[in-house]
C-alpha cells in the first residue's frame, strides 16, 4: 500500500529555509516545493506522459501560494485525463500571448481559408458563409478561448436556416481549429466535443418500393417555378437539365464540356464523376440538347457545363443549387431525391412498359443482369435513349397539364 503524504500547510511553506543543498516538500498528488539553496521556493508538479516522467514549473512562492499552485496542479490534472501533455499547453499558451493579436478566430479562419481555397469548388461561398454567419459572433474571440458551447450558439442559428449548411460550417470549423492547434495558437480543437450536437443530414436508407413517389403535381409545381427563375441562368439550366437525365448532384455540378457527345446525343460520366467511380453513358433527349445548347454561349469558356459564376475555372457549387430551391420554397431531396426517383421509376414502368433493367441502368442501380448473360450495351443504349425522350416528352406535358393526353398518345 502506498504511503500516504500529509498536505503541506501555509506555515510549511512559508518556514521552510535554504540547506546546503536544494529539498523537496511534497504536498502530494505529484505536487511539491523544491526549496533551493540560494532561497528560492518553486513549485513543481511530476507526472508521466507517453510512458516519460515530465516536470513541470508552477510559478514561484510567494507570488504563487499553495492554494494557487493546488488549483494549477488539478488543471494539469484535467489535461492529463484527456491525455493532452500540460507542458504542451505551457508552451501554446507562451506562444499565444507573444502573437495576440495574430489570434483572433477571424484572423485564423482567413489565414486558413488561403491555405486551402485552391482545394474547394465553392471556396468563395464558404469565406461569404464565414463572414455572415461566423465572424460576427465569434470571429474577435481569442481562438485559443473559445468552447464548445460558443462554437454550437453558432450552427444553432444556422441550422434554423438550413441543416446542410450548419453540418458544412462546421467541417470548417473543424479544418481552423485544428490549423490553429498545428500553429500552436490553439490549445484544443472545441468541435471535437460537438459531435452528434446537431441532428444528422443522413436519413436511413430504406428500399426503393418503400419510399412514396413525389407526386406530379409536386414536380409540375417545381417545373413551372424553374421556368420562372430570375436568378442565375447557369442555375437555372442546371435545375431543367436535373430533372430531364435523373442525374445525381455530383454528376450534374461536375459536367464537362468534353464529355458531351453532340453528334450521338450522349453523356459520357467519367468514373472520377461518377456514383461509386463507374464510368457510364447518359442518353439525351431533344430537350436536354436545347438547355446544353442554351448554357453553353455561358459557360464555354470553362471545362464546365455547368460553372461558377464567380469563376471558370470552378463548377457551380452545392450550395448554390440549393439557394435557389429554398428560394423558390424546395427542398433539394425533390429533385435529387430518392422520391422524385421513385416517381419517374414509377411513371416509366407503369406508364410507358419500360423493362425495369433499363430503368435500373438509367438510374445506375444495381441489376441482376450481368455481360454473360448476353449484356448488350448498345441495344441497351438505343432503348434508353427512346426512354428518355418519353420521359422529358411526359415532363413538358406535366408543365401544361396535359400529362393525361401524353401518356394517351405515347403508349397508343
Amino acid at each position: 500500500m502506498p504511503k500516504r503524504i500529509q498536505p503541506l500547510s501555509d506555515s510549511q511553506v512559508e518556514s521552510a529555509t535554504p540547506r546546503d543543498r536544494d529539498y523537496k516538500l511534497s504536498d502530494g498528488q505529484g505536487l511539491h516545493l523544491l526549496v533551493t539553496k540560494s532561497g528560492g521556493k518553486l513549485w513543481r508538479f511530476q507526472y508521466r506522459f507517453d510512458r516519460k516522467q515530465k516536470l513541470l514549473a508552477l510559478g514561484a512562492y510567494p507570488a504563487v501560494p499553495l492554494e494557487q499552485a493546488r488549483v494549477l496542479r488539478d488543471q494539469a490534472k484535467e489535461h492529463l485525463a484527456h491525455h493532452v501533455d500540460p507542458g504542451s499547453v505551457k508552451k501554446a499558451e507562451k506562444a499565444a500571448k507573444a502573437q495576440t493579436p495574430l489570434n483572433t478566430f477571424e484572423m485564423v479562419a482567413r489565414e486558413w481559408y488561403e491555405k486551402n481555397q485552391s482545394r474547394w469548388s465553392d471556396a468563395p461561398d464558404l469565406l461569404s458563409r464565414l463572414e455572415k454567419d461566423v465572424f460576427p459572433f465569434i470571429g474577435n474571440h481569442q481562438i485559443s478561448e473559445i468552447t464548445a458551447s460558443e462554437v454550437l450558439a453558432v450552427l444553432r442559428r444556422i441550422e434554423l436556416r438550413c441543416l446542410n449548411m450548419a453540418h458544412r460550417i462546421r467541417t470548417a470549423c473543424d479544418g481552423i481549429f485544428c490549423y490553429a492547434f498545428a500553429t500552436k495558437r490553439a490549445l484544443f480543437n472545441p468541435v471535437n466535443d460537438l459531435r452528434g450536437a446537431l441532428q444528422s443530414k443522413y436519413k436511413k436508407k430504406t428500399r426503393w418500393e418503400s419510399v412514396p413517389p413525389a407526386e406530379p403535381k409536386e414536380v409540375q409545381a417545381v417545373l413551372r417555378l424553374i421556368d420562372g427563375y430570375e436568378g442565375s441562368r447557369i442555375v437555372k439550366y442546371a435545375l431543367q437539365f436535373a430533372f430531364l437525365v435523373l442525374a445525381l448532384p455530383v454528376e450534374l455540378r461536375h459536367a464537362k464540356w468534353i464529355d458531351i457527345d453532340f453528334e450521338t446525343k450522349r453523356w459520357h460520366v467519367q468514373p472520377e464523376r461518377a456514383n461509386e467511380g463507374i464510368s457510364r453513358i447518359v442518353p439525351l433527349s431533344n430537350q436536354a440538347m436545347a438547355i446544353l445548347r442554351n448554357v453553353r454561349p455561358l459557360t464555354e469558356k470553362s471545362e464546365y457545363v455547368f460553372s461558377s459564376a464567380r469563376s471558370h475555372t470552378r463548377c457551380i457549387s452545392n450550395s448554390a443549387v440549393s439557394a435557389a430551391l429554398r428560394v423558390m420554397g424546395f427542398e433539394e431531396e425533390l429533385i435529387f431525391g430518392e422520391r422524385f426517383r421513385s416517381m419517374a421509376r414509377t411513371v416509366l414502368q407503369d406508364i410507358f412498359k419500360v423493362s425495369p433493367h433499363i430503368i435500373a441502368q438509367q438510374l445506375e442501380e444495381k441489376t441482376s443482369r450481368s455481360h454473360k448473360q448476353g449484356y448488350d450495351q448498345a441495344e441497351d443504349l438505343a432503348l434508353r435513349h427512346g426512354m428518355m425522350q418519353m420521359w422529358a416528352n411526359y415532363l413538358d406535358a406535366l408543365r401544361t397539364g396535359a400529362e393525361r393526353h401524353a401518356q394517351e398518345d405515347m403508349t397508343a
